[in-house]
């Protein structure tokens, strides 16, 4: 992670899907970071991202350069996207 790349931080970083990903879903969908994690034999840290769906939520678990290669960090923090956003049922 270079100096200049936004912190990832939980509960507050939003995050949107820079293309179409078979599984994350299609270019503009957004998550946010909900949790981290540590691998327990590497102690590698992975980010939870969580994205709010009618049903629930839909989570994965990737590493911070995967985030960074996948989604755009937005300059809107999760609370400003749920203040202003009627789409998101939290």
């Amino acid at each position: 992670m270079s100096e200049s790349s936004p912190k990832l931080v939980i509960n507050h970083t939003l995050l949107c899907l820079k293309a179409y990903h078979k599984q994350l879903g299609h270019q503009g969908t957004v998550y946010y970071i909900s949790d981290v994690v540590s691998e327990v034999d590497t102690y590698e840290v992975k980010f939870i991202i969580t994205q709010v769906v009618i049903n629930g939520v839909i989570s994965y678990v990737l590493n911070e350069n995967k985030i960074r290669e996948l989604f755009g960090v937005q300059h809107q923090t999760l609370q400003e996207y749920r203040e202003g956003s009627n789409k998101l049922p939290f």
